[in-house]
């Protein structure tokens, strides 16, 4: 709020609240000063509205800080459910890609453009048995986009049928000796996190080449 506006204000509030009226002139000045150093950035109808709020539970009369606190609080709940929208300069130009963000997160908080919400909240939710199914494959998105290439899917794909086919036949490991169809273990009995030995696969793969 620009200290011009402050008399104004306070002029308006004095009608509701006779005792914010100073009848001295130096008093005024220095009231004047007070409150536009404390309301430095505060937009008049807010000030306005935040004293009336005051107002209705309190008695007492309203100060600056009272106006500001409610400016601060409000002001940080309206960045708190905003997320920075990529800007629109160049990224490598990183003055620039700052002033863009800090200039519109400065506007968020001033009220003049509504947050952004983050983009995982729109569009319907995803079910959790879609989500499950897509587990070490090619989890699905709601823009089609895929987490996994193509290219690398069947790779992995591949790889998979290797790792399940290797299980036909037991493990040559002789602390472990699991039968085909078993996942290999580690000797102190506990599975093995890999599933299977590398001699397990190994054999298989001999197997395959004497067949």
């Amino acid at each position: 709020m620009t200290p011009d506006l402050i008399p104004r204000l306070i002029a308006e509030l004095a009608l509701a609240d006779p005792r914010l009226r100073k009848d001295d002139d130096a008093e005024r000045r220095a009231q004047s000063l007070l409150w536009a150093a404390a309301l430095t950035g505060v937009p008049y109808d807010f000030a306005l509205r935040a004293a009336r709020e005051h107002y209705r539970t309190s008695p007492w009369s309203v100060m600056p800080a009272d106006i500001a606190t409610r400016w601060d609080t409000w002001s940080r709940a309206r960045l708190a459910r905003h997320t920075d929208p990529t800007p629109a300069v160049d990224p490598d130009r990183s003055g620039a890609w700052c002033r863009e963000l800090g200039a519109t997160r400065r506007a968020v908080a001033a009220g003049e453009v509504e947050p952004t919400p983050a983009a995982i909240a729109e569009g319907p939710p995803l079910a959790v048995a879609e989500l499950v199914a897509g587990i070490g494959r090619t989890p699905p998105t709601r823009d089609g986009a895929q987490y996994i290439p193509a290219a690398a899917g069947q790779v992995l794909a591949a790889f998979r049928a290797v790792r399940r086919a290797e299980w036909t036949i037991g493990c040559p490991v002789p602390a472990c000796r699991a039968r085909p169809g078993d996942p290999c273990t580690r000797p102190s009995g506990g599975r093995l996190s890999t599933g299977s030995h590398p001699s397990r696969l190994d054999a298989w793969l001999v197997q395959q080449a004497t067949a």
